[in-house]
Parts: structure tokens; sequence; C-alpha cells
């Protein structure tokens, strides 16, 4: 995900960059299908967990837990190592979704910037 946030980036500075409206319009619709495939790329991220009442990843499920949702074998480990782990990966997929928005943002302002032009 990080390499198609950056090859957006670089798409949009090139869009600033060019003073030819055919070039930038032909970047401008390069940008836009980036941001499209960072779209459904995102979509895949979404995927944090499993139904309620299947076992999560591990094999571990409600029946493994005692009430307060530690392993029963102990003091958090594999439980508590799996929580960190979908933390970790919600943390990424927010940071993804934000830059997708700030592309888009530039994007709009670059296609604004465009009809001014014109």
């Amino acid at each position: 995900m990080q390499e198609k946030m950056e090859k957006m980036h670089e798409q949009m500075e090139k869009i600033h960059a060019t003073a030819n409206s055919q070039e930038r319009s032909k970047l401008m619709q390069e940008h836009m299908q980036s941001m499209r495939e960072g779209m459904k790329m995102m979509r895949g991220m979404g995927g944090m967990g499993g139904k309620p009442g299947e076992p999560m990843e591990g094999g571990m499920d409600k029946g493994n837990m005692d009430k307060g949702g530690m392993d029963k074998g102990g003091k958090g480990g594999m439980m508590g190592g799996m929580m960190m782990k979908k933390h970790k990966m919600m943390e990424a997929r927010l940071d993804a979704m934000q830059k997708m928005m700030e592309q888009m943002l530039e994007h709009e302002a670059a296609e604004q910037q465009m009809e001014r032009g014109k």
C-alpha cells in the first residue's frame, strides 16, 4: 500500500509540474486509476476478524478465554498478541485511508485548477 501511495504522490507532483493541458489531463486519468486501485487494495485490508462464533486465528475461540477475554493458558499470551496484531493492522488501514483522502482532495484541487485555467 505504501508503494501505491508513493506512486500517487509522484503522479500528483508531475500533474502540478506540467504546463501542457493534454499531458496534465492524461496524468489526472492515471492518478484517478491509481486511486481506484488503492481503494480496492484497502478494501482487501478490511478483513480484520472472522464471523461471530468462528474460531479466531491460531485456533483461539471464545471457549479458550476466561471472562476477562484472556487466554485460559496464562497471561494473555496468544490472545494479547493477536489483539496487538489486529490493532496494528487497524492503525495501518486508517493511515492508508487518511493518505487516500489526502490524495483525493489534492486530485480534486488539481481538477478545479485545470477548469479555471480553461
